[in-house]
C-alpha cells in the first residue's frame, strides 16, 4: 500500500473483521488490533454503509436500539463511511465472479476508494485480486509492521 498523496490509500475493511471482534471469533485479536490502528489514526480505513447496517442489525439482536446505535458509532469511529451508489449496486448484481452478493457489493464499494480489502474470507475475493489487493488482518499487520 503506497502512502502519501494517493487518493486510493485507505484500507477497505470488510464487515467480517468487525464480526470477528463482536463475536470473539478465532484470531479476533488481530482484527481488533487492525480496527484500533484505524481508530488511533495510525492507518486510514473505510467501510461501506452496508457494513454499518450489518453491525447495527447484529447488535440490535441482543441490545436496545439506543445501545446498538452507540455500539455502531463506537465501532466505526475513525473510519470513513463509503456511500452506496446505484451504479455500484447494479454492477454488483451483474457480477458473476462472486457467489455472495454481499461480497460483490463490498468489492464495488471498495474499488474506487482503496487499493486493499482487509477480510477474514480471502477466498470470497479470489477472482478480483488483479483489481484490488486482498489481505487478512494478520497479513496486513505483519506486512505493514503493526503490532497485533
Amino acid at each position: 500500500m503506497n502512502k502519501g498523496s494517493d487518493e486510493k490509500a485507505e484500507l477497505f475493511i470488510d464487515v467480517n473483521i468487525f464480526i470477528d471482534v463482536l463475536e470473539k471469533r478465532s484470531n479476533w485479536q488481530s482484527s481488533f488490533a487492525l480496527l484500533n490502528a484505524v481508530r488511533d489514526h495510525k492507518i486510514s480505513g473505510c467501510v461501506s454503509s452496508l457494513t454499518v447496517a450489518i453491525i447495527y442489525f447484529l447488535r440490535r439482536q441482543s441490545l436496545s436500539d439506543k445501545q446498538a446505535r452507540k455500539d455502531v458509532r463506537d465501532s466505526i469511529e475513525g473510519f470513513k463511511v463509503v456511500d452506496v451508489s446505484q451504479n455500484d449496486t447494479l454492477e454488483a448484481l451483474s457480477d458473476e465472479r462472486f457467489s455472495d452478493f454481499e461480497d460483490a457489493l463490498q468489492f464495488y464499494y471498495a474499488r474506487d476508494k482503496s487499493r486493499t480489502i482487509i477480510t477474514r474470507n480471502k477466498r470470497d475475493f479470489a477472482r478480483i485480486t488483479d483489481k484490488i489487493g486482498v489481505l487478512s488482518p494478520e497479513e496486513f499487520l505483519k506486512q505493514f509492521g503493526q503490532d497485533s
